[in-house]
């Protein structure tokens, strides 16, 4: 198969712009192994056509036939790649000098492209990753946005990289939230990478604010970091657990109590056929995707399944509920009662069944 036909099978329609330029950069590699595995091919064989030189023995008939036929591929590979690099200089001095316009549009391309692989970055390691840097690395990611995205080259984010945006940022605020990891340090540093996207679009700053509402009624539920980095004994764990109790805001603990003692008692009564479902409202309404909520409750914990009711026309109604396989991932979504998705805060309750 051509090195073309190996772009055409790997990509395909809108996909082949974007991934175009990495799959000619692969193929690149490939010619340069190639080259390096011809040389060290003819370098051996000269080593071997000197050794038998200095020894004054005539190679066999055999082995002359091999060093020749290393010869005569390594004179074709030279030739084939010098043509190649001669048409490549002959179509860049071909190529058609881009005006002012059409650099601009092609700087702000790839600074939408950098934007999105950094989202998409981000999002990897908030569902794929969990090691205690991911947190750092994801707020430095944020800021790198920040920059690209503020600066006055770029026209500024459209409603389908907004929109991107405010969905992975509601990721990261819920996974953080979320995190054993987290302390007041980590939330007020939080705080600050998100007013750095500000100013670049009034529903990004509208966010900002809602965000920021968020993370200052939650930081009372959660430690300093001189308290998180204490060493506790065993005497003292059950003073410290009384403590983290008294530290979290009395209606959040007694929703949450209310609502882990409920949703164990209904499994507890339905023994092995217990179901762990949430019932998520005030979602938006009409282009909210089953896929998009998964994710986002796949923070919590393993999601079986996610149901949303639609209107005639296949828009959704800003409801869902969301299958949990354990009763640890349900009572952890619970706690996202509140939490921002696509810049509303939700509503997570126990779902009844019938």
């Amino acid at each position: 198969m051509s090195g073309f036909e190996r772009i055409l099978a790997r990509v395909g329609g809108d996909a082949l712009r974007s991934y175009c330029s990495s799959a000619i950069e692969d193929e690149l590699r490939n010619l340069q192994t190639r080259m390096k595995t011809c040389l060290e091919s003819v370098e051996q064989a000269m080593k071997v056509q000197e050794a038998v030189a200095k020894l004054d023995v005539p190679m066999s008939r055999e082995n002359a036939a091999t060093c020749a036929e290393i010869k005569r591929k390594y004179a074709k590979f030279s030739a084939d790649l010098k043509g190649f690099v001669e048409e490549q200089r002959k179509l860049q001095a071909e190529a058609p000098e881009a005006s002012p316009d059409d650099q601009q549009k092609q700087s702000e391309q790839q600074s939408r492209e950098r934007v999105t692989k950094l989202l998409g970055k981000i999002q990897h390691r908030i569902t794929r990753k969990r090691n205690d840097a991911w947190i750092d690395k994801n707020f430095a990611d944020v800021e790198t946005i920040a920059s690209i995205i503020g600066d006055d080259d770029f026209a500024g984010p459209d409603k389908a990289l907004r929109n991107e945006l405010v969905l992975v940022l509601d990721h990261l605020i819920s996974a953080v939230l979320l995190s054993p990891l987290t302390n007041q340090s980590t939330l007020e540093k939080m705080e600050k990478v998100l007013k750095k996207l500000a100013d670049v679009h009034d529903d990004i700053d509208e966010y900002i604010k809602s965000s920021s509402e968020l993370l200052t009624k939650k930081r009372a539920a959660y430690t300093s970091q001189n308290e998180s980095n204490n060493i506790v004994d065993a005497a003292e764990e059950p003073r410290m657990k009384r403590q983290r109790v008294e530290n979290t805001p009395q209606s959040d603990f007694l929703v949450k109590v209310e609502r882990t003692a409920a949703a164990v008692a209904a499994a507890e009564a339905a023994g092995s056929d217990a179901t762990y479902e949430v019932f998520v409202s005030d979602l938006p309404w009409g282009t909210t995707k089953e896929a998009d909520v998964a994710s986002y409750f796949g923070i919590a914990g393993a999601v079986v399944s996610v149901q949303m009711p639609t209107m005639a026309d296949g828009s959704t109604v800003g409801v869902a509920i969301v299958r949990f396989a354990t009763l640890e991932g349900m009572t952890l979504a619970l706690r996202m009662d509140g939490y921002p998705f696509n810049g509303k805060n939700i509503r997570v309750v126990v779902h009844k069944s019938n």
